[in-house]
């Protein structure tokens, strides 16, 4: 089927349903008349452009990327997820509204995570590349958050905004860059937090606290 903004009303009815979305574009499933009864989306990219998909509001679904080619995925409002998995590219998400997302387990590209609202993060498990999760509201940090960095790469935890984060009961695996980008920003951590640091780096007036 064609995807069309402000036509189409999809809903999946009883069972398990998937929306396969192929190539690079714009999905944004708030832009359908309906969109129901699905529980996961997945998006096939092996191009070199990027493909977006905007979750619906009020639903909460996986995503499962695949393909070489990059994707991002944005929960606004009230959209959640409990799994997005990453494909061949890089692979980005954004939480901007109040939903949260589970697990993100990164694909073999570099991958991030913005959060910019309250919607928080619980798991992330990176790939072989470069994985970064940016920190731009305090409402979003997570003290129960696992981000494990992977194989390979530069990883990265950059705190953004101002506000008081406790790393130390954060779980942080093969993070390798802290940095603490604004000067009001507090930085809580122990051995155990930052034992695979090997880059740390703050602005005047950043603290980190043991």
């Amino acid at each position: 089927v064609t995807f069309t903004p402000g036509q189409d009303n999809l809903n999946g009815g009883g069972g398990t349903d998937v929306l396969a979305l192929y190539g690079p574009g714009i999905f944004d499933l708030n832009s359908l008349v309906g969109y129901a009864g699905f529980e996961e989306q997945r998006l096939f990219n092996s191009s070199g452009a990027l493909a977006s998909l905007v979750l619906r509001n009020g639903t909460t679904t996986s995503v499962a990327a695949s393909g070489t080619g990059p994707t991002q995925t944005f929960l606004n409002g009230t959209a959640s997820a409990t799994t997005i998995q990453g494909g061949d590219g890089s692979d980005s998400i954004f939480l901007q509204g109040t939903g949260n997302v589970t697990t993100f387990v990164g694909g073999n590209g570099s991958n991030s995570v913005g959060l910019s609202s309250s919607g928080t993060l619980g798991t992330f498990q990176g790939g072989s590349g470069t994985d970064v999760i940016s920190v731009n509201n305090p409402a979003a940090w997570n003290s129960n958050l696992v981000f494990d960095g992977g194989s390979g790469g530069f990883d990265r935890l950059d705190l953004n905004v101002g506000g008081t984060f406790n790393l130390a009961a954060a779980t942080l695996t093969g993070v390798e860059q802290l940095r603490l980008n604004v000067s009001n920003t507090t930085a809580i951590v122990d051995a155990d937090a930052i034992a695979q640091v090997t880059s740390l780096s703050g602005v005047a007036g950043a603290k980190l606290v043991t």
